[in-house]
């Protein structure tokens, strides 16, 4: 797909690549295909036990893992759920699944570093992939065709990423869009949002209230260290968070008005993202968000939430005005619980 746009690969990243390409055999693409639906049928049905685990493993999570959470959370499961999770884990002990998952894990950093450079454009991609996967399944199942109601979801994608993660189309892509689009006034209306998006994130930059900051060069264990010792003398509030992540826009939005309450105090809001949040929507978002911002690459973000034991966001830490951890698993509050805790440590 890069290749196609034009990308010009480095040699470490040549070489990664194609390493990466010797663990897609042919017994893993039948696997996949013949139970991928079932495994992820397990995951959703269990998702409030796995959840943090999926999100901290960013899904890279071996089904004996799997198993042990669930038998002791005291899960009860299926015979059919029992028997995939035998025929997952008999996989994943054959010995070419470990030779697969050892170049995986030798290649991790790395290829974590390519896709958070390429987050754009391989995002926009596998959207459009699974557009076309669902349009194709509404014609052939359903009798569907192109016309209001597929016009209708289409304009639903765009919406979502102009609206929600304030990620405007470009003119290139709306006119393709008014071009695939049967409806002019569905297309109408996604060029008054996007038009819409464009004016608050002009709005946003005017507004002056996020500083944004250079991650500093230190070891990694002693990255957060050095992020809080800048605001040293006052009490420390962080949120680990991400632009996709729905609760973490709503804490943010939830204790806009505290922050101008309390701007006259020591107190600094510092926000850590990471490199899972797309650098344009990153840009875009955090002019509107009161505070002080770091975006972290791949290795800081996992050696920082590896101190804190970060298994999901929204994720809050608190600090007091010497530096020391006052709650590495904060939790979340109502504005005035938050504003009392604060003042506390204040005084």
């Amino acid at each position: 797909m890069l290749k196609n746009s034009g990308y010009i690969y480095t040699e470490d990243e040549r070489r990664m690549i194609d390493a990466m390409k010797e663990t897609e055999t042919p017994e893993s693409k039948e696997f996949q295909e013949k139970y991928a639906e079932q495994i992820m049928s397990l995951y959703m049905k269990h998702l409030d036990v796995l959840r943090s685990t999926l999100q901290e493993k960013r899904g890279n999570v071996l089904m004996s893992e799997i198993e042990k959470l669930l038998t002791e959370k005291g899960v009860s499961l299926t015979k059919d759920e029992k028997d995939l999770i035998k025929v997952c884990i008999d996989r994943e002990n054959s010995d070419s699944e470990i030779k697969n998952r050892q170049t995986r894990e030798k290649y991790q950093k790395e290829y974590l570093q390519f896709m958070a450079k390429n987050n754009t454009a391989i995002g926009t991609y596998f959207m459009q992939e699974q557009k076309k996967a669902r349009n194709e399944t509404l014609s052939k199942k359903f009798g569907i065709q192109p016309g209001l109601a597929m016009d209708v979801m289409n304009a639903q994608d765009v919406c979502q990423g102009s609206i929600s993660e304030l990620t405007p189309i470009t003119d290139e892509e709306l006119q393709k869009f008014r071009q695939q689009t049967s409806i002019p006034f569905i297309a109408d209306y996604v060029e008054i949002c996007n038009n819409k998006t464009k004016a608050e994130i002009d709005a946003n930059k005017k507004l002056k209230i996020a500083v944004v900051n250079e991650v500093p060069k230190v070891e990694s264990d002693k990255l957060f260290d050095a992020i809080v010792a800048k605001y040293k003398g006052k009490v420390i509030y962080v949120d680990f968070w991400a632009t996709w992540c729905a609760p973490c826009r709503s804490g943010i939005e939830q204790i806009k008005p505290l922050k101008e309450e309390m701007a006259g105090e020591n107190v600094a809001f510092v926000y850590i993202s990471g490199p899972s949040s797309p650098k344009a929507t990153y840009d875009n978002m955090i002019p509107a968000i009161r505070g002080e911002h770091y975006r972290l690459s791949a290795s800081e973000w996992d050696v920082v939430c590896k101190k804190f034991n970060v298994t999901g966001i929204p994720h809050y830490v608190l600090v007091g005005k010497d530096g020391t951890i006052i709650n590495p698993q904060l939790g979340h509050l109502t504005n005035e619980a938050l504003k009392a805790l604060l003042m506390k440590y204040l005084n």
